[in-house]
């Protein structure tokens, strides 16, 4: 099959086949990583397992995603994008299938937790392909469209994977995840290309759009982490907002089940409304960074944090016979929020990274700020444990307060040195 000329209109109007392909990867890996949150209301009674082991399954993918994050990073860099999309889907699918032939705790653990090196992957596949093939311009709305894909996988969740195991089995759930990303590993071989259209190349050296540009390596990339100041600040906030991601995730539909005494299927519609939130605005938070705010990636996180902290205040005081409007209000703010900020956030940790290092910083931050992934859903399980689960929405909202605060203090420095730097003659 002949290729258009580089920044031909054929070739130009390809990135959104990339951003489809990348998109669809994004939606079933996700639908995979939030499995449990929803079939945990499954396997719980089934297995007689505590909250805290339903909450390890969780923490054991997001565990091996941040083993994988740095090397991959690296190997994205070096080796380019298709290949490791392809292996990052095969990783999660081959798993996923197989739970659907187990019976017991541990292999189901384990299987979770070689399926998480799949989605541990991806993050730096779809940065590095979407920094080559969007500009500037454009860049924080596809992140924002790519990132949408994990909130719309937990909706799918929320309807497909309660509506199968309600009438079949949790086997039947898995088993799709499974189906889905081994039928997009193939279409992602035939179809996913590497060369970016020339018009949206102008951030990339020639070097890097040739693909000749010096491999960068680990020490390189967390020198470069540790050198930035908007990086580090983004180390110090996206493991509590991405913790709280997690921790809510894997445990909102148990709390809506076992303490406001809600069915599995409006469960898991509740589920469903803050995925579907979260999805709305991780493009919408895009669109308004992008243009409304003209890049202000600072002021607009600033935003999703309030938005943040508001749903989970409310959150903190739902109790049984509570109006369901409320819940459902708190469950979309939280949605908004604390599933909204990810495509902001990584278009701002792309743009402080520069083209030819994002992949192997992509792998630094994802290894440091994926740790909130890992603990979150067992201190969450732990919690609820011993003292309910009200206290988890608590620590959520401090964790919103933490993230309006240092992005305030960012945003204020920036101005004062934007001011500073006008009034030099």
């Amino acid at each position: 099959m002949g290729m258009a000329q580089p920044g031909g209109t054929k070739e130009h109007g390809y990135r959104w086949t990339i951003l489809s392909i990348l998109t669809s990867s994004q939606i079933f890996l996700s639908m995979g990583a939030y499995s449990w949150g929803v079939l945990g209301m499954y396997l719980r009674p089934e297995m007689g397992i505590s909250h805290t082991q339903v909450g390890m399954l969780t923490s054991v993918l997001y565990f091996t995603g941040v083993i994988v994050a740095v090397p991959s990073g690296i190997w994205v860099d070096r080796m380019g994008a298709r290949k490791w999309l392809i292996i990052s889907l095969l990783l999660m699918g081959v798993p996923f299938a197989l739970m659907s032939l187990c019976h017991n705790y541990i292999s189901i653990l384990v299987l979770s937790a070689i399926g998480g090196m799949g989605y541990g992957i991806l993050n730096q596949v779809s940065v590095k392909g979407l920094m080559r093939w969007f500009s500037s311009r454009s860049r924080a709305t596809a992140l924002g469209i790519k990132q949408s894909g994990v909130t719309i996988g937990g909706a799918l969740n929320g309807i497909v994977l309660v509506a199968l195991a309600s009438a079949f089995h949790w086997h039947m759930a898995v088993l799709l995840v499974g189906a889905l990303c081994l039928i997009l590993s193939i279409i992602s071989f035939f179809l996913y290309r590497e060369q970016p259209p020339q018009a949206h190349t102008s951030t990339i050296s020639s070097a890097s759009a040739t693909g000749k540009e010096t491999p960068p390596g680990k020490s390189e990339g967390l020198r470069a982490a540790l050198a930035n100041p908007v990086l580090l600040m983004m180390l110090a906030v996206m493991p509590l907002m991405t913790g709280a991601q997690a921790g809510f995730a894997a445990h909102w539909p148990l709390f809506l089940k076992e303490d406001l005494l809600f069915s599995g299927t409006l469960a898991g519609t509740c589920f469903m409304t803050a995925m579907i939130a979260g999805a709305i605005a991780r493009v919408g938070w895009g669109v308004i960074s992008d243009r409304l705010l003209q890049g202000d990636r600072m002021k607009t996180m600033i935003l999703i944090s309030i938005t943040a902290l508001l749903g989970a205040t409310v959150a903190f005081f739902l109790h049984p016979g509570i109006s369901t409007w409320v819940i459902f209000l708190s469950t979309s703010l939280i949605g908004i929020g604390f599933l909204g900020f990810h495509g902001v956030l990584m278009a701002l940790m792309a743009e402080a990274a520069g083209a030819r290092l994002v992949g192997s910083i992509t792998g630094v931050m994802i290894t440091i700020t994926w740790i909130g992934m890992v603990l979150a859903p067992l201190v969450f399980g732990t919690i609820s444990d011993h003292w309910g689960y009200t206290w988890c929405w608590a620590l959520m909202s401090v964790f919103a307060i933490i993230s309006i605060v240092v992005f305030s203090i960012f945003s204020l420095r920036s101005k004062k040195h934007l001011g500073d730097s006008a009034r030099t003659p």
